[in-house]
């Protein structure tokens, strides 16, 4: 349950975009917890988090977002890719960062995802 109005409007968001990769990239096979966040996992272990966001930039909380990804993701054991989709674009040093973690940015996914 979610304490606010943005909050679940994020989730519902970020809900519709997983279904999207679901239905029209590769099937999910559960859900996972990395950090605070939740990632959609695939059948082949890799992991992707999928969100609704506009730009995303690297501040201290993006850092500190990481970290606890990192750790959540390592908890799981072998990974085969570590991926991030986002609606909208990332700053440079957000993907410079994020792909120094092994991560792969895939931007402006909102119509590749759209499911109507």
């Amino acid at each position: 349950m979610t304490q606010n109005e943005p909050t679940a409007f994020f989730l519902q968001r970020q809900a519709e975009l997983m279904a999207g990769y679901h239905a029209k990239v590769q099937p999910a096979a559960d859900l996972v917890q990395l950090g605070k966040l939740v990632f959609l996992r695939r059948a082949d272990g890799g992991v992707v988090g999928l969100f609704p966001a506009d730009y995303l930039v690297w501040r201290q909380r993006s850092e500190t977002a990481f970290t606890l990804i990192e750790r959540g993701a390592a908890a799981l054991g072998k990974i085969s890719a570590k991926e991030i989709w986002v609606t909208g674009d990332v700053s440079p040093l957000f993907r410079k960062n994020a792909e120094a973690k092994g991560w792969k940015i895939e931007a402006g996914v909102r119509d590749r995802l759209r499911l109507d």
